[in-house]
């Protein structure tokens, strides 16, 4: 393997030798005799250095996203400059590339994610402030249908262009919040989940008109709301009392329905379903710029263990 020098018009004059051993297959003779073999060129070898080599974000739920920029699969330290592949050869110079994150709040009161940078399973550090700090999302086994779609530089929350069921919610649990979002299209059997414990325990507001608790895996719709048909942003604000529950939710800062239920537990994570399972996969609602506002510090429980 080489290095290509900067000025380098010819890889094996100018190129900085990295490794003499190739990583793949190589091609003896003529090409087409190499073809006529069955095998493709590039094939890597086994135990070659650049298999499985590359970035940790988005397949690494648990290093910190800094140290996840600063590092290779192998764990190795990125030296900022251009090896073949994604394998970091040590030694190099300049020094590695550094990242400087606002520090999280000690007592966070907001929580929020724009998707803007395409990872559900990784709270973003960039969204750190005085009191804010970046969400991030879980979602049940069998129900992992969501996704971040990117358009022009705009990314958000959607689900996969099928009718499999989906469900995405906060990796916290929270108790006296308003839940804030945009979203686009409000089509039925989508909406709005709170109060979650598990995939069979949950709360959520359909868009097509009904607030339904989900016990054990069995549906009971508590009382029916105003259909909503509009697009805009938002906001579910779910408060507790005693051994009562009320929900109210704004569309673009104007109340359209609150309700009041007893119920059976008093916090959980919160985030959206799709089980949306006629018409076609394009019948789906996205979702963007979330913000998670909390009565006080108290009301961020802890993690959910789902």
């Amino acid at each position: 393997m080489y290095r290509v020098a900067s000025t380098s018009g010819n890889a094996r004059g100018r190129g900085e030798i990295v490794s003499a051993t190739l990583p793949y297959d190589a091609i003896p003779g003529n090409i087409n005799d190499y073809l006529a073999t069955g095998k493709m060129p590039g094939t890597l070898l086994t135990g070659s250095a650049a298999t499985d080599v590359g970035t940790r974000i988005g397949g690494d739920c648990a290093t910190p996203f800094a140290d996840q920029l600063n590092v290779d699969l192998s764990g190795l330290p990125r030296d900022n400059r251009p090896d073949l592949g994604a394998l970091e050869v040590q030694g190099r110079s300049p020094a590695a590339e550094t990242y400087s994150f606002p520090p999280a709040p000690a007592a966070p009161l907001h929580f929020v994610d724009n998707f803007s940078d395409g990872r559900l399973q990784v709270r973003d550090p960039f969204l750190n402030g005085t009191a804010t700090n970046g969400l991030a999302w879980t979602m049940p086994a069998g129900l992992d249908n969501f996704r971040t779609l990117d358009s022009h530089g705009e990314c958000w929350l959607s689900t996969v262009f099928n009718l499999d069921p989906a469900l995405i919610v906060t990796t916290k649990v929270f108790r006296n919040i308003t839940f804030a979002f945009d979203f686009d299209f409000a089509f039925a059997n989508c909406g709005v989940v709170f109060l979650y414990q598990d995939a069979a325990n949950f709360t959520y507001f359909d868009f097509g008109g009904r607030l339904v608790r989900r016990v054990a895996g069995v549906d009971t719709v508590l009382t029916t709301v105003p259909v909503l048909n509009d697009t805009g942003r938002g906001a579910l604000t779910i408060a507790t009392a005693g051994a009562t529950v009320t929900a109210t939710f704004k569309l673009d800062g104007i109340a359209l329905w609150t309700r009041s239920f007893d119920a059976q537990v008093t916090t959980g994570a919160v985030g959206f379903y799709r089980f949306r399972m006629t018409g076609n996969g394009t019948d789906r609602v996205d979702y963007d710029n979330v913000q998670l506002d909390l009565a006080t510090a108290a009301d961020l429980v802890g993690d959910l263990n789902p």
